[in-house]
């Protein structure tokens, strides 16, 4: 590959080419060969390109333009080291004859002496090399493009290059000169055989975000979809995470991913070859410990092979009309969620009495079984804020009219949970039915009354044949509910205010997985193929429009399905998961939970005690037979507490109540701890809701510079201060934790006080009762009384007894070598400020009664110190 150079001050154009135009390359396939990474040239000097070596993985001969490195050329990795792309305008996937470039990364002395000596912020050399024009797209050699990305590793700016090249042997056109300068976009026009021309356009910082970069591929005429394959090396020591909520990996290295939501218990004609990587949320996004994230943002179905065959190199494929491929820095991983989910989307603050435990029946028999929630909890001194009424409530699926001969009186049923602290949801799903399910007293067999009127107004998805469409689902056989059609998705939204209007606070929206939307024709346009993954989206906006327009946002969505973006307008819940130990069971929620943070899901839930209760077979091919019991029920428990939400749900209908003495008594401590810890996890919501970082932080997220950080399966982080390691095994009554190096950890219940220090592994007692916890030392943790029953507010509560949250808080302290500061969602704002004569606590924001509770070491033991301040919007401290 020869230079590039390009001399003086101003832009450099090839001759006929005016900036923004487009060249047109004709080849029997178009590749478009992507990725390498090389530092930019010093600020001072002439704006040179520093050509970096590469090397061929395939052999170069017959491909025009690729040379071997000279000799002597030393290679250094980068963090995305080469790609390629291509497609084929026929059906089927066919291999084309190429080569991947390795580009690596050079780093210049020059550069990096001038960012130390001079301490420039990253962000700001960026800058001056845009406006001093360092930032040129060169068309050499072919179709080598190069543009400069932002700052991925060290703070050094590097350049990305996407090389095409011409598959048939034939000689290049001429295209010597530089193509395109500026430094926002680049595109250019490549036309197959055939004649379909796909302009492939590149865009710096899309929509202004920093540290991002767009590909789109996009067809210039008409046509069927395009097979679209795109191939990316990757390095020998490269962690994936992501791809939605996955329960059979974490780290998804070696394995082979679809994008495709399913109903993953009830598809049994669904290839067999992803039985294991069935997902209720799919989310064509990854992160790489290598400082970078990939997002396809497309709903067509894709899929992933993340170097199943270890060759050094992850594929992605996809059949849709046009390819949009986001591309995302970091180098921190936290750095590549924030730029994901301003694109993607964020959580809203959810309401307070969402982050209390949330209580759930499979079935609510009669009103004496929902009573029996509200009363029992209370009486039992067990905290809660919700009460869920799953399927059946109505008089058909879906009226969305109460069952009286289920429920009598429905609407003083939901005031008599109010009065006692209780919000109440109600489960949904998008289908009406024609034929039900008679699963209970007080449901007809045929057809629902709101039928007829919707199916007058288009408001059903149709077949290919222009006939609404019917499918069968678990509780019958019905049509769903077209919701790109204006008027049928008001005739939703109008439906849930109307049941808000009765007392609901919340939908549990059920279903909305592709096996229903796959064949569809939809008002819109939209093809079948492109609804498999959006449809979940559009239920889960329109049930959240009625949130967000009749309470205020005062209200949740609950939702099983989704696809990127699904944290906007709902709270994800794991679905239907196995009561056991198996593979299929409570190991796979701690992992799927953390798939999910590392895909966008912010605040997150799963069924405590495990949905289904049937023998099966497990992911490896194990069989259970095996019920629900007590260990299970008490360590699904303690993982509840320490997950964002904490809902108990399962198709046993069983109550804390039901699984024995130790088991209620374990239920009532870890439910008291989620209450409790509300101001933080109301903190985190809020910074999820500003940045997209996850409540729940896998290690690799915190610590992705630490090779043991990415071997955890079954511990995390909730948020930066307490460490979690749920049991996941029966009968175990140790567990080995790893401590992420940098910080010193503190026992939070077992062996009260002791210290861990970081970047060790440690045995640590696991006993029944107790799940292994530890907080940062450093870390301040406002908390909640015990004696809190509801996180409703006061004004709604009428029954006597009932404890609402007030201005208490009892602040726990682990003082540490680190300042430590917390700021509540609130406003609250609590340190620790120290001096030459020690440390005091302090606390500025709205008045609240806190009580210290400050834990230090001294003489090798655990000692615990009381102070009470009662805080103003003004200083004021308290020595420790």
């Amino acid at each position: 590959m020869g230079p590039s150079a390009s001399h003086g001050s101003g832009p450099v154009r090839a001759p006929g080419v005016e900036q923004g135009g487009a060249q047109r390359v004709r080849g029997h396939r178009a590749g478009v060969v992507a990725h390498g990474l090389v530092a930019v040239p010093p600020v001072a000097g002439p704006h040179h390109v520093v050509q970096p070596p590469f090397r061929a993985r395939a052999s170069a001969q017959g491909i025009p333009g690729l040379r071997k490195p000279a000799a002597g050329q030393r290679m250094t990795p980068g963090l995305m080291r080469g790609a390629a792309v291509w497609y084929n305008d026929r059906a089927g996937y066919e291999r084309p004859r190429w080569a991947i470039m390795h580009i690596r990364r050079l780093l210049i002395p020059a550069l990096a002496a001038l960012l130390v000596a001079a301490a420039i912020p990253a962000r700001a050399i960026e800058e001056a090399l845009i406006n001093e024009k360092h930032i040129a797209v060169h068309y050499e050699e072919c179709l080598d493009m190069r543009l400069a990305f932002s700052p991925l590793k060290g703070g050094l700016p590097v350049w990305l290059a996407v090389r095409g090249v011409r598959m048939d042997g034939a000689a290049p056109p001429r295209c010597s000169q530089p193509l395109l300068e500026g430094d926002k976009q680049v595109s250019a026009l490549l036309e197959t055989a055939s004649g379909r021309v796909v302009q492939a356009r590149m865009t710096m910082r899309p929509d202004g975000v920093d540290g991002a970069m767009l590909l789109e591929l996009t067809p210039a005429n008409d046509g069927p979809p395009i097979d679209w394959e795109l191939s990316f090396s990757t390095h020998e020591d490269e962690h994936f995470y992501g791809f939605g909520e996955k329960f059979h990996a974490f780290d998804m290295r070696g394995q082979i991913t679809r994008m495709l939501n399913l109903d993953k218990h009830a598809n049994d004609k669904d290839d067999p070859a992803f039985f294991h990587d069935r997902s209720y949320k799919t989310v064509p996004f990854f992160m790489s410990s290598r400082g970078y994230g990939v997002w396809l943002d497309d709903t067509a179905v894709a899929v992933f092979d993340m170097d199943s065959q270890g060759q050094g190199v992850w594929k992605l494929r996809c059949k849709t009309d046009r390819l949009r491929l986001y591309f995302f820095a970091g180098p921190r991983l936290g750095s590549v969620i924030e730029r994901f989910t301003h694109f993607a989307g964020r959580p809203p603050l959810w309401p307070a009495w969402a982050f209390a435990p949330w209580k759930s029946r499979d079935v609510h028999m009669d009103r004496a079984a929902f009573e029996e929630d509200v009363f029992r909890q209370r009486e039992l001194g067990i905290p809660g804020s919700v009460i869920v009424i799953d399927s059946p409530w109505e008089t058909c699926y879906n009226d969305f009219r109460f069952n009286e001969k289920q429920f009598k009186n429905p609407e003083e049923m939901l005031q008599l949970a109010r009065g006692n602290g209780y919000k109440v949801v109600l489960w949904v799903t998008p289908m009406i039915n024609t034929i039900n399910n008679m699963d209970m007293i007080g449901i007809g067999p045929g057809q629902c009354r709101n039928y007829d009127p919707v199916e007058r107004n288009g408001g059903f998805v149709k077949d290919a044949g222009g006939a609404v469409a019917q499918v069968d689902w678990w509780k019958g056989r019905g049509a769903m509910i077209d919701f790109t059609n204006a008027h049928a998705a008001a005739y939703w939204t109008g439906k849930m205010k109307d049941l808000i209007a009765l007392g609901a606070s919340g939908f549990k929206v059920d279903d909305g997985e592709s096996q229903f939307a796959i064949s569809g024709v939809y008002h819109d346009g939209t093809p079948g193929y492109k609804m498999q993954n959006r449809y979940a989206a559009l239920y889960h906006e329109y049930t959240w429009k009625a949130i967000a327009e009749s309470l205020n946002g005062d209200g949740v969505v609950f939702s099983r399905a989704g696809a990127a973006g699904a944290q906007r307008h709902g709270i994800p819940w794991a679905g239907d998961n196995f009561a056991d130990f198996s593979s299929l069971g409570l190991p796979s929620v701690v992992i799927a939970g953390q798939s999910a943070a590392m895909s966008g899901y912010s605040v997150w839930g799963h069924d405590i005690g495990g949905y289904i209760t049937r023998p099966h077979r497990g992911l490896e091919g194990e069989y259970t037979g095996q019920r629900q019991t007590a260990e299970l029920f008490i360590r699904w428990t303690q993982f509840g507490a320490l997950s964002p939400i904490m809902q108990m749900h399962t198709t046993s209908n069983k109550g804390a109540w039901d699984f024995g003495p130790e088991a209620l008594q374990n239920y009532i401590k870890y439910a008291r701890l989620h209450t409790g810890l509300y101001p933080y996890l109301h903190a985190l919501n809020r910074d999820a809701a500003a940045t997209g970082m996850p409540m729940m932080r896998p290690l690799p997220l915190e610590y992705q510079d630490q090779p043991e950080a990415h071997v955890q399966r079954y511990q995390y982080l909730l948020g930066p201060d307490l460490l979690a390691a749920p049991v996941v095994t029966e009968a175990a009554t140790t567990r080995e934790v790893f401590f992420p190096a940098g910080e010193t950890w503190v026992d939070f219940y077992l062996d009260y006080g002791r210290e861990y220090p970081g970047g060790a592994t440690a045995t640590v007692p696991a006993p029944l009762d107790a799940m292994p916890l530890f907080a940062r030392k450093g870390a301040i943790l406002p908390m909640l009384p015990p004696e809190v029953d509801t996180l409703v507010s006061k004004d709604q509560i009428t029954a006597q007894g009932v404890t609402p949250m007030d201005d208490r808080l009892e602040v726990h302290v682990w003082p540490g070598e680190r300042d430590s500061k917390f700021k509540g969602a609130d406003g609250l704002e609590i340190w620790v400020k120290k001096t030459n004569g020690g440390a005091s606590v302090c606390a500025a924001g709205p008045p609240r009664k806190l009580l210290l509770i400050i834990h230090t070491v001294s003489g090798g033991e655990p000692q615990t110190v009381y102070r009470e301040l009662e805080n103003s919007d003004q200083e004021t401290c308290a020595g420790l």
